[in-house]
């Protein structure tokens, strides 16, 4: 018999909502390009939390724009871009996500990356 030594990349964390100890595992979207309809940022995996802790964005149409961040029935805040802006956002608490991470622009488009963590539930 084989032994196999695994290793978890994670870091264990006390969550205050549950009063448990979890695993936090560091993520980041890949970059995605939104429109003026919701676009999917982060497809959060089912039984998983994420914890959005920041936004890297890239206004692409060479005009003044915004971006929302949002689910499916909430909009949580909304960010004003320079012409062709690059804006690393630092969010001050993370915002949790059961369901998927969503984002519009206001006009034309921009280049959301998501920076965060994951959970299970």
């Amino acid at each position: 018999m084989t032994m196999e030594k695994i290793f978890i990349v994670g870091e264990k964390k006390y969550d205050k909502g549950t009063r448990q100890f979890k695993v936090f595992y560091p993520t980041n979207g890949t970059q995605t390009t939104v429109g003026t309809s919701d676009t999917t940022v982060y497809d959060v995996p089912s039984n998983k939390t994420f914890l959005l802790k920041g936004l890297i964005l890239r206004e692409t149409s060479g005009a003044a724009n915004t971006v929302t961040i949002k689910d499916s029935s909430n909009d949580y805040f909304t960010v004003s871009l320079s012409a062709n802006e690059f804006k690393v956002v630092e969010l001050p608490s993370p915002i949790v996500f059961t369901g998927d991470v969503l984002a519009v622009a206001g006009s034309a488009s921009v280049e959301v990356t998501v920076l965060g963590e994951e959970t299970e539930l």
